[in-house]
């Protein structure tokens, strides 16, 4: 996921804004992984792609735990480094 982090500054940092969806990154970088590691493995009804939304000149970006629901207490993020609004458009949501 901090990988995604990174692919997602960089386009932002060429283009001066954020895409509106992570499959329109997938467009220009063909190799970048959109899928959160855990939803491989369950049934999830929201699909098994990181949680990613645009927020204004920010974003929010996680994935859903085991439970397979996003916003609760087992929902995995990208580093803590990253939540330095000073560095990067990331936010908790």
């Amino acid at each position: 996921m901090d990988q995604l982090v990174k692919n997602i500054e960089f386009y932002k940092k060429e283009y001066h804004v954020y895409r509106d969806s992570l499959e329109q990154l997938t467009k220009d970088q063909q190799f970048l992984f959109i899928n959160g590691p855990v939803q491989n493995f369950i049934n999830s009804k929201y699909g098994t792609k990181y949680i990613y939304m645009k927020k204004g000149a920010k974003y929010v970006l996680f994935s859903m735990g085991v439970d397979g629901i996003p916003y609760t207490k087992d929902d995995i993020f990208p580093t803590s480094k990253y939540f330095d609004s000073a560095l990067t458009g990331l936010v908790r949501p």
